[in-house]
């Protein structure tokens, strides 16, 4: 079928796609697009803001991590971080977080917007940590939803949490 014909639209397959292939292909995607996201998401996302997704559940009032007060002193895994904001809410709070995010373009929003929070790129599949290394992950947004095999993702977190 030609694209002339009107109304005709490419349709979209689905096919398996390994850990590497996933992560580069996830990698370019938001490079190339993370300035057009934080564009369009930056305002509601905030530079300091813990927000669960885009219906805009906040950390600060739901407490799903617990009590604001009780994450003061914790080592905290952000992954998926973006920009960070999540991370520097979790630092006001007196936590010490780590974001982690795929994409170099997300970090180097992270760095413009600032706050000092340490960042590290890497794939969530492969956490660059030792064992044992967070009393807390989380991913608010990210990860998760875009690799190929999430399950390796729950066992890397596993893995860098304190029992």
């Amino acid at each position: 079928m030609s694209q002339e014909i009107h109304g005709w639209e490419p349709e979209a397959t689905r096919r398996e796609a390994g850990d590497a292939e996933s992560s580069r292909a996830n990698r370019g995607w938001w490079d190339r697009n993370a300035d057009e996201y934080q564009s369009d998401h930056g305002a509601f996302l905030g530079d300091d803001r813990f927000v669960w997704g885009p219906e805009g559940l906040d950390e600060a009032e739901a407490a799903l991590l617990g009590p604001a007060a009780a994450l003061k002193d914790r080592d905290v895994l952000e992954i998926g971080a973006g920009a960070a904001q999540c991370s520097r809410w979790l630092a006001a709070q007196g936590a010490r977080p780590v974001a982690l995010d795929l994409s170099h373009r997300q970090l180097q929003h992270a760095l413009r917007i600032g706050g000092g929070v340490p960042l590290v790129e890497a794939d969530a599949g492969r956490l660059p940590f030792r064992d044992g290394s967070f009393d807390l992950a989380c991913s608010a947004y990210g990860a998760v939803p875009f690799v190929a095999d999430p399950v390796q993702v729950f066992r890397e977190v596993h893995r860098v949490l304190r029992p």
